[in-house]
């Protein structure tokens, strides 16, 4: 069982230095022993503990792995599940920026026997799944899967993936783990071990998997953060730094990403010509000011996009062990800042922390200066607050920092009157509290050059 009393929740929001974060987690009694399924991106413990090249982990000092972090947490795993990946691969392939390699050698379904899968379920009614991919410095993550070159597509019978398949879903050997696994164990927690978004919608299809967590780059010690996590000693409190969508490949950058060569180098300006191994690339950079949640935020609002239907999680977005609420005081101005009180309350039974999260949504006139619709401004954590308690969390931020660039007018960033809506949120869509903020016409152009 779980230490403390926690009431159910629908995510567990991670919060660390070590950078993890979460998408989706629903509260359940965790057992102290559970079985592990992992597909680590090779080697079933070589996890993404950093990215590749000038993100990666300095090897001169310990780091703690995926299964000591359990059992620092006072979580039993199940060896013979361990020794069985170990023994299928006990080396992953290499991945850095001169010698990239995408292989996922998960194993066949055909190889988890009767008798281990037998095993499983007689130490643990509770499975975990891992899910890790890694990039880094210096090669793109691989859109075109079916024909990546650098993919080993070998080990296996049948191919890993399908056509139009990219690195940020779950290869076919992943989709058969998943359901091994969720016909066998009715509670399933799925841990994704990544710093690029995923595509996560494949977790609505199982009922089995009660909780899901994102755990990007670990560090050294994350690890041990992840096994408190799970047996609820440590209540998280961070939120999602970036958008889940269902389906990457309807993002913006999609069609505009790329490593696109020029055609047509000739001798330069000093007439001398350019090296022959020299191949200047370029990317088509379109989006302007609509990138990440701000482009979801606004074309849901214009309804370009039907935003329930491609934001799986928003920017911003995180649960806790309890429940709290936020209520806005009145908004004031002085000096130029705008300032207002926000009362956080746990209304749960377990202590933890909340975060107040602050967006403008400023006035648009069609043809006007580029806005979007959904702007963080501001934002702040509680400390502990315990239950029944409150926190009194103040709020300010410079009125210029609602401005916007006039990039084909006044060339400056411009406060236009009209009405700007100053919210509380949970997270970059759903708006908990708002008031209206009017300002006089004032701007002002950049001290050097256009920004």
């Amino acid at each position: 069982m779980t230490s403390g009393n926690y009431e159910p929740c629908g995510l567990l929001p991670l919060q660390f230095p070590s950078g993890m974060e979460t998408v989706e987690a629903q509260k359940e009694d965790v057992p102290r022993d559970m079985e592990c399924y992992v597909d680590a991106d090779g080697n079933t413990y070589d996890f993404a503990y950093g990215l590749n090249w000038s993100g990666a982990l300095n090897d001169g000092y310990p780091t703690v792995s995926f299964l000591e972090g359990l059992k620092n947490a006072g979580l039993d795993t199940n060896s013979a599940l361990s020794g069985f990946y170990t023994g299928y691969c006990a080396e992953r392939p290499v991945g850095s920026m001169f010698e990239a390699n995408w292989t996922l050698p998960e194993p066949n379904v055909s190889k988890y026997s009767d008798d281990l899968i037998s095993g499983a379920k007689e130490f643990s009614d509770t499975a975990m799944v891992v899910i890790t991919r890694i990039g880094g410095e210096g090669a793109d993550l691989t859109r075109d899967m079916v024909n990546e070159p650098l993919y080993d597509d070998s080990l296996n019978e049948g191919s890993d993936w399908d056509s139009g398949d990219h690195y940020l879903q779950l290869s076919n050997r992943e989709e058969e783990m998943l359901d091994l696994v969720c016909d066998n164990f009715d509670q399933v927690i799925l841990v994704y071990n990544g710093a690029n978004p995923f595509q996560l919608g494949f977790v609505e299809n199982y009922p089995q998997i009660k909780s899901v967590l994102w755990c990007a780059g670990v560090g050294q010690s994350g690890f041990n953060a992840l096994g408190s996590i799970l047996t609820g000693e440590v209540n998280p409190s961070g939120r999602t730094v970036d958008t889940f969508v269902y389906d990457l490949t309807a993002t913006p950058t999609w069609n505009n990403f790329g490593d696109f060569t020029y055609e047509d180098i000739f001798t330069n300006d000093t007439g001398r010509a350019q090296l022959a191994a020299a191949s200047p690339t370029f990317v088509n950079y379109v989006e302007g000011i609509y990138v990440g949640y701000r482009f979801y935020e606004t074309a849901g609002t214009e309804n370009l996009i039907d935003y329930d239907k491609t934001v799986q999680y928003p920017f911003g977005y995180g649960l806790s062990y309890t429940t709290f609420t936020q209520e806005m005081g009145a908004i004031s101005e002085s000096g130029g800042a705008i300032s207002f009180d926000v009362t956080v309350t746990n209304t749960g039974s377990a202590a933890g922390k909340d975060v107040v999260e602050v967006y403008y949504n400023p006035p648009y006139t069609n043809g006007g200066i580029e806005k979007a619709s959904a702007n963080l401004v501001a934002f702040a954590k509680t400390g502990v607050i315990e239950p029944g308690k409150s926190e009194n969390v103040t709020i300010s931020f410079s009125v210029e920092d609602m401005a916007s660039f006039d990039a084909h007018g006044a060339g400056a960033y411009v406060l236009e009157a009209g009405d700007y809506i100053i919210s509380i949120n949970s997270d970059s869509h759903n708006v908990i509290d708002s008031q209206t903020y009017r300002p006089a016409l004032i701007w002002w152009r950049p001290t050097t050059g256009i920004a």
